[in-house]
This record gives C-alpha cells, structure tokens and sequence, in this order.
C-alpha cells in the first residue's frame, strides 16, 4: 500500500511539473500579440439636459434604450421646467 502510494504521488508530482514540451531547450514563450495602436478616448459630448429628457420622455414605451456612456450632461434645467410633462 506505502508502495502504491509513493508511486503515485511520485508519477503525480512529474506531471504536474511537466511542461509538455520534449526538450529543455524550448524558446520562451512570445507574448501575445495586441490588436493594434489604440485610439485616444474622444472627450464626451455635451448634451443638454433638458432637452435630453424631453426627447426621451417622448419617445414610446417600447423603445431601444439610448446609450449615455458618451455625453456629459448639462444641467441647464430650472426646478419647474418638466411641470407639464409630469401632469
């Protein structure tokens, strides 16, 4: 039993230390190839707000929804522009 288990633990420890290649002359590994000079981030459009809400307020129910990663918001709207929308 102590022999079975010194041989397995023996033949486990070779495989896990293996690399898979035949030699020990390999060369290193390259690394990875990228996809290509990257673009700088544009700086976000500026979009005013409220005419950003009234425009997405008007849109129907079922409608895709907008992306807004790449505006800036700016806040042009008074505490009582979006009364009548909200009637």
């Amino acid at each position: 039993m102590k022999m079975l288990f010194t041989l397995l633990l023996g033949t486990a420890l070779l495989v896990g230390c293996s690399d898979g290649s035949d030699n020990g002359n390999s060369p290193p590994p390259q690394p990875p190839v990228g996809p290509g000079p990257v673009d700088p981030p544009q700086p976000p459009m500026m979009q005013s707000f409220s005419a950003f809400f009234r425009t997405v307020f008007a849109d129907p129910a079922d409608a895709e929804p907008r992306d807004v990663n790449a505006l800036e918001f700016v806040q042009d709207a008074q505490d009582d522009d979006f009364a009548d929308l909200l009637r």
